[in-house]
C-alpha cells in the first residue's frame, strides 16, 4: 500500500482551507494507484504565489529537490521567479473545479521526469505508450482488450476500482500483439486483441461475438474460430 500523499504550502489561508476540505472528498490513494512507476511515499507539494514571496535560498533549494505545484494567482501578471522549478502550473479556479485531472497531469509528468520505469517486469506489469508520450505501467491481468476506434487505439481495462476504464494509446495492434505474446493474448480479429483469460462466453447466440468479463462483446473472426477455441483450452 503506497503511502502518497499531497503536501499542502499555501500562504492564502482562504484557498488553503477551501482546498483542504475539498480535498477530503477527492479519493487520492486510487488515482496514484495507478502509477505504479512512482516510488512509494511519493509526496507532491502545492505552493502558491503567496508563500512563494516569504521564501528564501533554503527553501528555494528544498524546491528544487521536490515534485510540487506551482499555484498561481490569476490576479498577479508577474510570477514568482521560482515557478520555472514546478513540475506543472496551474490555478486556484482549475484545481477546485478539475482537482483529479490536475493530479493526474501531474502525476504523468513526475513519472516521466524521475523515469522510473522498467520495461516488461518480473511483477506482470507492463509499460503502455499512453498518447501523451507518457509511459504507465498495468498489471497484464488489468487489461480485458485492445481496439482501434477512428484509427485511434484504445484500451479497455479494469481500474483499481473494478470499474471498466480506457485509455488511448500509441502502438498499433500489431505492436502490441507482440508485446503481450507471453501474457495469453489472443488477436481475434484485425480490430481486437483479447485477454483470452477474461473471456466468460464463447459465441452465446453470436458466433462473431466472445463475451469478456463485464459483459463486453468482442468481434472473432470467421477464419480465426478454430484457432481461438484451440488456443482456449490450451490455456
Amino acid at each position: 500500500m503506497r503511502n502518497s500523499q499531497v503536501s499542502i504550502l499555501l500562504g492564502h489561508q482562504q484557498n488553503a482551507t477551501a482546498f483542504r476540505s475539498y480535498m477530503e472528498s477527492v479519493d487520492l490513494k486510487s488515482i496514484v494507484q495507478d502509477y505504479y512507476n512512482l516510488p512509494d511515499s511519493f509526496e507532491l507539494l502545492l505552493v502558491d504565489d503567496k508563500h512563494l514571496q516569504n521564501s528564501d535560498h533554503q527553501f528555494e533549494l528544498f524546491l528544487r529537490s521536490k515534485c510540487w505545484v506551482y499555484v498561481k494567482d490569476l490576479s498577479n501578471p508577474t510570477p514568482s521567479k521560482l515557478a520555472k522549478y514546478a513540475i506543472h502550473q496551474t490555478s486556484w479556479k482549475d484545481l477546485l473545479s478539475s482537482v483529479e485531472n490536475e493530479l493526474s497531469i501531474v502525476f504523468d509528468k513526475c513519472s516521466l521526469i524521475q523515469n522510473l520505469f522498467l520495461s516488461n517486469s518480473s511483477d506482470g506489469s507492463v509499460l503502455i505508450n499512453k498518447a501523451n508520450n507518457v509511459k504507465k505501467k498495468f498489471s497484464h491481468d488489468q487489461i480485458l482488450y485492445f481496439t482501434t476506434e477512428d484509427q485511434l487505439t484504445i484500451m479497455y481495462y479494469e481500474s483499481h476500482k473494478g470499474k471498466v476504464e480506457k485509455e488511448v494509446i500509441q502502438d498499433s495492434l500489431r505492436v502490441l500483439e507482440e508485446q503481450f505474446s507471453n501474457y495469453n493474448f489472443f488477436r481475434t480479429h484485425r480490430k481486437y486483441l483479447i485477454n483470452a483469460t477474461k473471456v466468460v462466453n464463447t459465441f452465446n447466440s453470436d458466433p462473431q461475438y466472445v463475451v469478456l468479463r463485464h459483459q463486453l462483446p468482442v468481434k472473432l473472426s470467421i477464419n480465426k474460430r478454430t484457432n481461438f477455441i484451440e488456443y482456449l483450452e490450451a490455456i
